[in-house]
């Protein structure tokens, strides 16, 4: 029979195993998403959407936090993130 802590400890595992893949698969959509962004931006105002000045967050227009945002996904994804 086994000792009660075992059995929490491997629930414990379970849980923070599904807890990971959720963090992956959020991480994945917003890559995603990012990335939709920046072919729409691209599409409607080509590769000078940098430019553009649609609305701001913070201090930055907003097609400078997509671009940004979108780089540090897939750098996130290569398992190099920048610091």
């Amino acid at each position: 029979m086994k000792a009660k802590g075992y059995s929490q400890i491997q629930e414990a595992k379970a849980i923070k195993e599904k807890l990971d893949i959720q963090k992956e698969s959020v991480n994945q959509l917003s890559g995603l998403i990012l990335q939709l962004a920046k072919q729409g931006l691209s599409y409607s105002y080509g590769r000078s959407f940098t430019m553009a000045v649609f609305s701001v967050v913070g201090t930055q227009a907003i097609s400078n936090v997509i671009r940004i945002a979108r780089n540090q996904a897939l750098h996130y994804e290569d398992g190099k993130p920048s610091e």
